[in-house]
């Protein structure tokens, strides 16, 4: 099983949580690609995962099964030279979209699921990576709160959260997917940039139960659960 994550040295406890829960639920081998790089703004200086992290993590790994292992990938070589310009002085720092330079990595699997780091799985994650995505460029559920609001059809929902995501990085570089949503974020400022990029440029993508990325609460299916932020409009209006 192929999973994806991103991000900078900041994110080594919810990684650590999120691969711990991967583990207590499959048996199979998980093959692990991490997605970082060097960074560094007007206000911060971000830092790569390092690599002696990852081994911890992999011997962590290895007790379930022997054939599992962590890829630790520094792309900042690639990310640097076309970063999200116009979308760097959002909330979101630029580790956000690096799921977007996926399709230039040469290591990584064409099918691969992407997690964000605030995701647990809570049951097997193979009834969702087993799915043919053959024809899909993105498999996903719905938004929680952005399905409501922002849609193609007045009548039908389609808008995809990006926290797990199953990837086909073969039909991705084939319709440039990532490559159009790269020089959206570039060039137009965006609410949640790499989220809405995808989802105004997907043609192709397939849309599955909110139980494989439940954002709101825990029920009885639920295979993961994405710990976003959530509101409360009751007795006022609080995250």
């Amino acid at each position: 099983m192929n999973i994806l994550y991103c991000g900078d040295d900041g994110i080594i406890d919810g990684l650590t949580i999120s691969l711990l829960s991967l583990v207590e639920n499959t048996s199979k081998s998980l093959h692990i690609y991490i997605l970082t790089m060097r960074y560094k703004d007007n206000e911060k200086e971000y830092h790569p995962l390092m690599q002696d992290s990852i081994n911890e993590l992999e011997k962590i790994l290895k007790i379930k099964n022997a054939k599992s292992f962590i890829k630790l990938l520094d792309i900042t070589d690639i990310a640097i030279t076309s970063l999200p310009s116009a979308n760097l002085d959002t909330r979101f720092t630029p580790y956000c979209m690096l799921r977007l330079y996926a399709d230039m990595i040469s290591e990584l699997p064409s099918k691969i699921l992407y997690l964000d780091t605030d995701v647990v799985a809570l049951k097997d994650p193979s009834e969702l990576y087993d799915i043919d995505n053959t024809n899909y460029e993105l498999v996903g559920s719905l938004d929680y709160y952005g399905s409501h609001f922002f849609k193609r059809k007045l009548y039908r929902k389609d808008y995809l959260n990006s926290g797990v995501l199953l990837l086909n990085l073969d039909l991705i570089r084939d319709t440039k997917l990532f490559y159009k949503a790269r020089k959206r974020c570039q060039k137009r400022k965006m609410f949640l940039p790499d989220q809405t990029a995808l989802n105004i440029l997907s043609r192709k993508k397939l849309i599955v139960p909110r139980k494989f990325n439940e954002q709101k609460k825990l029920y009885e299916d639920t295979v993961f659960r994405h710990f976003t932020t959530t509101f409360k409009f009751w007795p006022k209006v609080s995250t």
